[in-house]
């Protein structure tokens, strides 16, 4: 028991230590919608009100972790790919247009930067123990 105890205190102190650094990241993007969603039939059994456009806005809620003090966060390629529009909400909950610096669809990855300073103590990386 005294060993489930310690780790479970290690992964609280990790959880504190970790969750600053975590971001919210929501993306919107314009789509091309098919056909049959806009017929009225389909949006009755489905519940959707669109208008007689071929083209939808469509949204991806994902995460990302801090990683320089300067604003740059790491994410998932595809979270932010096509994306048009980058929110980025931080653990204290400011809110950040982002802005991707690059991405590696190949791996996944995707670099955004938000315009903000961070404090130091949110910045994911190799803490002294």
């Amino acid at each position: 028991v005294n060993v489930l105890a310690a780790m479970s205190r290690q992964r609280i102190a990790l959880a504190q230590t970790v969750i600053p650094s975590v971001v919210s990241i929501i993306t919107s993007r314009t789509v091309q919608v098919p056909d049959y969603q806009v017929d009225p039939f389909y949006q009755f059994f489905h519940r959707t009100q669109r208008s007689n456009s071929q083209r939808a806005t469509q949204n991806q809620l994902g995460s990302g972790a801090i990683v320089s003090k300067e604003g740059h966060i790491v994410t998932n390629n595809h979270v932010i790919r096509g994306a048009t529009d980058i929110t980025v909400t931080m653990a204290d909950g400011r809110v950040f247009h982002g802005r991707v610096l690059g991405a590696d669809p190949s791996n996944d990855l995707a670099l955004v930067r938000v315009n903000a300073s961070v404090d130091a103590r949110v910045v994911l990386h190799k803490r002294k123990q």
